[in-house]
């Protein structure tokens, strides 16, 4: 394939689960290069089971940075795509190259993912499935331009220093939603319908909605701030 992208993805409590999605992305002819980052504290004396190559960088932390973390590693893709996937969820090759070729195809000035979603018109955020174009798809599958990811995470530590929220940067993916619709003077994103993908983990005691309360109220907030300070011309 001409054009390549790089997969980013956080490594928190799957470390398995990460090893194995980085084998499996790293064999796809769309993939350049998988980049894990494991900000876990715990992992910090543990070798992770792949060694590091040309195709594959481990960056480890030594202090938990928060869901941000995943833009300042798309930073460093040698790519102008990046695919940022969780760690509980695997993409066949023919949804990677699906997304690739949507995001190429309307010039990579916006995200296109797999799971969409749109607020309610008061802000309410909605956990609902929804495909078009929409105002949020979420990181956990979704390709975007790495000059996005840049350009969200100030205002993600901004959107934390106001909103609050844990992990620290929950709702980020609501950040760059908005900041790639402020970039774009206003086009919505894009959730592709009828993508593959399998669960691997997905909803047990580690996701975040799990460990922390009042996950879809603090998205609310976030929303809300992202139209206030991104994007105000959204009512």
């Amino acid at each position: 394939m001409k054009h390549q992208l790089t997969v980013v993805m956080l490594n928190w409590e799957r470390p398995a689960n990460t090893a194995k999605l980085s084998l499996h992305y790293s064999k796809m002819a769309a993939v350049r290069q998988v980049i894990v980052a494991d900000c876990n504290p715990k992992h910090s004396q543990e070798p992770f089971p792949i060694p590091a190559s040309d195709n594959f960088v481990y960056c480890r932390f030594t202090a938990d940075t928060g869901l941000v973390t995943r833009f300042a590693a798309a930073a460093l893709a040698r790519t102008e795509l990046v695919l940022l996937a969780d760690d509980d969820i695997v993409l066949p090759e023919e949804t990677v190259n699906s997304m690739l070729k949507a995001s190429l195809l309307c010039n990579s000035d916006h995200l296109v993912g797999v799971f969409g979603r749109c607020p309610q018109t008061d802000g309410e955020y909605s956990t609902a499935n929804i495909f078009g174009r929409v105002p949020i798809v979420l990181t956990r599958a979704v390709v975007a331009p790495v000059i996005l990811c840049c350009a969200a995470l100030p205002h993600v530590h901004a959107m934390v220093a106001d909103c609050g929220g844990q992990p620290y940067g929950n709702g980020e993916d609501i950040v760059l939603s908005y900041t790639a619709m402020r970039q774009a003077r206003g086009h919505f994103n894009e959730a592709l319908g009828g993508l593959k993908y399998q669960n691997a983990g997905y909803d047990d005691a580690s996701a975040i909605s799990k460990r922390f309360k009042g996950h879809v109220e603090h998205r609310t907030k976030v929303v809300k701030w992202c139209r206030r300070r991104l994007y105000n011309e959204i009512t």
